[in-house]
């Protein structure tokens, strides 16, 4: 596993960059035995304050073939939204998942020689309890389970 924090693109893997995507909540692979235990729930940051931000920076570029987004920046950050009033807050948000945004992937597992290479934006330095309960579910097969 590669976790990259707050590296620069010379840590990636060729083909894939750095991008200006911070998320406050994640959107799990659903079909991928690592991910597929996680509900929307588990993964929504927004608001845990000043350490909302789980991924500072994404993951895009040229995805080798065979390669699978695990986790992704969720489309929507709800801490932008917490405090609007409710009346203001639907219109908001539609507009806010409208706009173009640059590519979000968190966690992405690559093909490495005969094996796998898990690429990671998410910032381990965060110390909430919603961070840390995501931590403890485990990013691995369970048996019997190909990843």
């Amino acid at each position: 596993m590669l976790m990259l924090g707050d590296a620069d693109e010379a840590a990636l893997p060729a083909g894939l960059e750095l991008t200006r995507r911070g998320a406050t909540a994640l959107v799990p692979d659903p079909f991928h035995p690592w991910t597929s235990s996680f509900k929307l729930s588990d993964l929504y940051f927004a608001e845990d304050g000043a350490e909302r931000f789980i991924m500072r920076r994404g993951i895009g570029g040229s995805l080798p073939p065979n390669a699978k987004i695990l986790l992704q920046a969720g489309n929507t950050d709800w801490s932008l939204f917490n405090e609007a009033p409710e009346y203001a807050k639907c219109a908001a948000v539609v507009l806010y998942e409208k706009l173009i945004k640059p590519a979000g992937a968190a966690v992405v597992e690559l093909p490495w020689g005969k094996g796998k290479l898990i690429v990671s934006m998410l910032d381990y330095r965060i110390e909430t309890s919603t961070a840390d309960e995501m931590w403890r579910t485990p990013f691995y097969p369970r048996r019997g389970q190909a990843g």
